[in-house]
This record gives C-alpha cells, structure tokens and sequence, in this order.
C-alpha cells in the first residue's frame, strides 16, 4: 500500500428488517484511516467519492431487484460487488490516488451523474 495516504472501507449489505427487505451501504469508519500529516480536503473527498461508488452500486442492485423482480440475489451481489470493485480500483488508478486532479474532477463528474440518475433507488427499502 504503499503511496496510499488514505483508506475508505465501506460494505454493502442485504437484510430484512420486519417485513421490509433492505440493501444498505456502510462506511466502516473503524477500518478506514489517512496519514495525519497527507490529510487535506482534497483527499478526504477523493475518499468520499470511493464512498459514493458504493452507493451507486448498491442503488444498481436496489433497481436490478425492482425493475426485473430478481430471484437470483446472490449471484447478482457478487456480479455487482466484483464490477464495483473494478471500478475503485480504476478510480484510483486513474486519479492516482486524488493526486491528478483533472481526472479526479472527471470521475466526481460521473459519480454525481450516477447518484442522481439512480435517485430512484437511494432508499434501501425495495418496495
């Protein structure tokens, strides 16, 4: 990990609550840390965007089990959890860990579209 100033860790969780079904995002602020003395707000909102790739991956699945009343659900968690984290991996490597800041403003461009295009499916409750 060398290089690496930061960490976020965040899960994606399905559970039933009564009689509702839920598919919740976490950040694990117990496993996620920063070098004190890398810390500034530009890192600590590329690490908030790492964050809101999750969120826009369980949203995905949220509407997967909406829109195709999915049977198959973890088969399809691990489809959707192994592309998420394909794309963490190319967020970093292409914003070199928030050291580019051109590309780093590309991806928050992108993410932000996703969260608003997936505002449909931010509650956690399928309904």
């Amino acid at each position: 990990m060398e290089g690496i100033e930061a960490w976020t860790a965040y899960f994606i969780d399905c559970r039933q609550e009564g009689n509702k079904f839920g598919i919740f995002c976490y950040f694990e602020r117990n496993k996620s840390w920063r070098i004190k003395s890398k810390e500034n707000d530009y890192l600590l909102k590329h690490e908030q965007y790492h964050f809101n790739i999750a969120e826009v991956y369980a949203r995905k699945l949220r509407k997967q089990m909406i829109v195709s009343d999915l049977k198959e659900l973890n088969k399809e968690f691990n489809k959707n959890y192994k592309e998420m984290e394909k794309v963490q991996k190319a967020y970093d490597k292409e914003t070199n860990h928030s050291k580019n800041p051109e590309e780093q403003g590309k991806w928050e461009i992108e993410i932000d579209r996703q969260l608003k295009d997936l505002s449909d499916f931010a509650d956690p409750f399928i309904k």
